[in-house]
């Protein structure tokens, strides 16, 4: 928090921040500045109140002040870039962002507002290093519903990819930004993150669809899906994704070559059937702005 004592115009909200965040830390069962404001022994919430909708704070630096912290203490060379985003639900129609979308976090369509997070993980742990708010497109639009909560002109409308590759830039402007970066299929889906990614020379591992074609060779584009049927039984290599809550999450991996020797296609297999008795299959398009090994980026 004393990283962060910056960012506050006044003392009065750089002490509420701090109270708060130990509050967040605490084992409160519930966490509302309510409950909150009684755990530090506030008689009304108005102060964690006025902290998080009026308070003069600037957040865009306290996460850099964190991001700092976390870069100092756990990049040790082994670092990965994680982008992912996260829903949280909210009621009503007033928080900045707000629509019915699904919810993982819920399995189901809620009313919640959606983040894009970036977080850094090493063998040694792993921490957020940025996050950003996704604001729907009609809300970006609606200059009446900006107004009324508040949204800055310089908050446009941007996809998560797009949210994405901003917190990297970030990273990469302070000479942060890890050698690896990877994502679900939300990023991989994205050529603009993918070409921004390559020209920092910044190797990826991004989830893809079956569907998404890649180039085998100069003249020949295929569903990913395809590359399946042209392996044969010695392509495939049984190796670890780390250790999950029921032990070693094991797999079989195929490494296959595209027209392009720093992009292959990755592809991972079940090695158990699921309920409906089929293997689960996942594909990945890697970039390698050097020459690597298959174990390049084992923890």
């Amino acid at each position: 928090m004393a990283l962060m004592a910056g960012c506050f115009r006044r003392w009065e909200p750089r002490i509420s921040a701090r109270e708060y965040v130990r509050a967040l830390m605490s084992d409160l069962p519930r966490k509302n500045c309510w409950t909150i404001a009684e755990h530090v022994g506030h008689a009304t919430p108005g102060r964690m109140q006025h902290l998080l909708a009026d308070a003069k704070w600037d957040t865009m630096a306290a996460m850099t002040a964190v991001r700092a912290l976390v870069c100092e203490h756990l990049d040790d060379s082994d670092a990965v870039a994680i982008l992912d985003e996260s829903g949280q639900e909210k009621k009503g129609t007033a928080t900045v962002g707000v629509k019915r979308l699904y919810v993982g976090c819920a399995g189901r369509v809620s009313n919640a507002v959606n983040v894009v997070y970036c977080s850094l993980a090493t063998a040694a742990g792993h921490a957020l290093v940025g996050a950003r708010l996704y604001l729907p497109a009609d809300w970006a639009a609606d200059p009446d519903r900006r107004r009324r909560a508040r949204v800055p002109d310089e908050a446009v409308f941007a996809t998560k990819p797009e949210l994405g590759r901003h917190i990297l830039a970030g990273l990469h402007a302070e000479g942060r930004l890890p050698d690896w970066v990877t994502g679900d299929e939300v990023y991989g889906a994205d050529p603009g993150l993918r070409t921004w990614l390559e020209d920092t020379g910044t190797g990826y591992v991004l989830a893809i669809s079956k569907s998404t074609t890649v180039a085998l060779n100069p003249t020949a584009t295929v569903r990913a899906d395809a590359v399946l049927k042209t392996l044969i039984a010695s392509d495939w290599v049984i190796d670890s994704a780390g250790a999950g809550s029921k032990g070693e999450r094991r797999y079989a991996w195929a490494w296959a070559a595209t027209a392009d020797p720093r992009r292959h296609l990755l592809i991972r297999r079940s090695l158990t059937p699921n309920a409906k008795g089929v293997r689960e299959v996942a594909f990945y398009l890697c970039f390698a702005p050097r020459r690597t090994t298959r174990h390049t980026a084992e923890p």
